[in-house]
């Protein structure tokens, strides 16, 4: 009995030492993100939201090797910019589209330093389920990943991967060109 009692206090202090704990700087980003979520959703009048929209269509084809066949789409995005007042300083980009499924990309800015991305790719034929799911942290305005985590579901096709495929800190760093873009 003392030895099953000792090897499971031997694998409970292992799989405590192994688990996977965020540092410092990921919870900071982590409240951080939640603090600028809730602000957004009780939009107070410092922050301004804006909103770009319209069609996405679709032409896809490829090889006979069974990935993606002729796959003729269409749908639409949105894009919510959140920024302050004054428009010198950018706190979220939320991208939305329904093209084939509906994709959700979040970017989060600091000091106007991409600081975090998400996206998450559903299904909704059948009521919403989750099929990928990522997540990024950066620590520099280089968009240096300092963590990435990523759920992939048996739900998500082989045809369907086109649309998870890219690089979060890119579209995040060329959003926050953009928004300069404009304010100059």
């Amino acid at each position: 009995m003392r030895i099953i009692g000792m090897a499971i206090w031997l694998l409970c202090i292992s799989n405590n030492s192994f688990a996977q704990r965020d540092s410092s700087f990921i919870t900071e980003i982590k409240g951080y993100v939640g603090y600028i979520d809730s602000l957004i959703r009780i939009k107070p009048n410092f922050i301004v939201e804006s909103i770009d929209e319209g069609p996405i269509y679709s032409t896809m084809t490829v090889d006979g090797s069974g990935y993606v066949d002729s796959i003729h789409s269409s749908g639409g995005f949105e894009i919510y910019s959140d920024k302050n007042r004054k428009g010198d300083t950018l706190y979220r980009i939320n991208y939305n589209d329904n093209l084939l499924m509906y994709r959700v990309e979040k970017y989060y800015y600091r000091a106007n330093q991409l600081v975090c991305a998400t996206l998450v790719l559903e299904d909704w034929k059948n009521g919403p389920k989750t099929v990928y799911k990522r997540e990024e942290y950066y620590q520099n305005q280089n968009g240096s990943i300092l963590r990435t985590t990523k759920i992939v579901t048996d739900l998500l096709d082989d045809k369907y991967r086109w649309r998870v495929d890219f690089s979060l800190s890119e579209e995040g760093l060329e959003y926050l060109k953009q928004f300069f873009d404009k304010t100059l």
